[in-house]
């Protein structure tokens, strides 16, 4: 990195990766006894703004990520799931709470907790059918259902 961080911001920078709490890692690395909350709080996300210490903030939750997937080990389900965790905490960090949405999302479509729906229309004349056509037709769109509400084949 070509800017040089002080050793409170590199303090500051190594505790936020830890905690995600931008105020928590102010307070441990700086003198903030008599601040107020409101006052720790603005001094923190003047911190996360500047760029050395963002890029830096950024450089170690990538270093995390890489070191909780073991360097070279595949993508896992709890590896994106870490990855997109510290996006969340970066972008409420940086007041972008779209992007902290998407990545919310992201982790709950990831982890298969959202159902994504369709209307359907059909054009079938169930008054034509015979009984068996009917009981035929109801018992294929049972399985139907069954299929979607069991989600995507998961990995052996």
């Amino acid at each position: 990195m070509g800017v040089r961080l002080t050793a409170g911001q590199s303090s500051f920078c190594a505790t936020y990766v830890d905690t995600g709490n931008a105020a928590e890692a102010y307070r441990r690395a700086y003198k903030s006894e008599g601040k107020s909350a409101a006052a720790v709080n603005r001094s923190a996300k003047a911190l996360l703004v500047k760029p050395a210490v963002a890029g830096r903030i950024d450089e170690l939750f990538r270093e995390k990520a890489a070191s909780e997937r073991g360097g070279a080990e595949p993508v896992t389900r709890e590896s994106l799931t870490a990855e997109l965790e510290a996006v969340r905490i970066a972008s409420m960090a940086f007041g972008q709470a779209s992007s902290a949405v998407q990545a919310i999302m992201a982790k709950a479509k990831l982890h298969g907790l959202t159902v994504e729906r369709q209307d359907v229309k059909t054009r079938i004349a169930l008054d034509d059918m015979t009984d068996a056509e009917l009981d035929a037709y109801i018992q294929r769109l049972e399985q139907e259902v069954a299929r979607r509400e069991a989600g995507p084949a998961k990995p052996s």
